[in-house]
């Protein structure tokens, strides 16, 4: 195979990786839709750009979920995914990061 082919083939399995990503970001916020109240999840970071790999880690925030929640909504993402999860709860963002996720992140739920 050509260096040519090699990395098509490359980057096209970094792609199918990405898109299995996506379809557990939907999933992981189904399943935390029927444990939680909050009012919308973002992601963020490499899941939304070519950059995303094997070792990535999905970047989450959420926002309006009680403070009481947060801890057990973080770990029990972690316990149902295939994937690092890294939450961040919304309201403790800076402004500046919160500007961020809104116009480059991609609300999710």
């Amino acid at each position: 195979m050509t260096l040519s082919g090699v990395l098509k083939e490359r980057e096209k399995k970094r792609m199918a990786l990405r898109e299995d990503a996506l379809k557990e970001v939907r999933r992981l916020v189904s399943l935390l839709s029927e444990r939680y109240k909050f009012e919308s999840i973002y992601i963020y970071g490499s899941i939304l750009s070519e950059r995303f790999a094997r070792h990535s880690d999905i970047d989450m925030v959420i926002k309006g979920l009680k403070v009481s929640d947060f801890f057990k909504a973080h770990a029990y993402l972690i316990k149902e995914s295939l994937y690092n999860i890294d939450l961040k709860p919304f309201e403790d963002l800076s402004e500046d990061f919160k500007k961020k996720v809104i116009s480059g992140g991609s609300k999710i739920g």
